[in-house]
């Protein structure tokens, strides 16, 4: 099995408490949460063909990693 890593900033138990969070949600509150990303201002949603996602990646970290 392939050990997985964890997300820079990020704990195991910060990961269990998110996973907990959404496997709890309401359809409601899924829907809000989804809403919500629609009409955040420092936030675009967009579909990537899947070939594309590793570069997409790679482009968000080192976007990050020179914030």
């Amino acid at each position: 099995m392939k050990s997985q890593r964890m997300p820079t900033g990020w704990t195991e138990a910060e990961i269990r408490e998110l996973a907990r969070r959404h496997d709890h949600m309401t359809e409601e509150e899924q829907v809000a949460e989804i809403e919500a990303a629609f009409h955040s201002e420092d936030t675009t949603l967009m579909a990537v063909p899947k070939k594309l996602v590793p570069k997409v990646l790679a482009l968000i970290k080192r976007f990050r990693q020179s914030a």
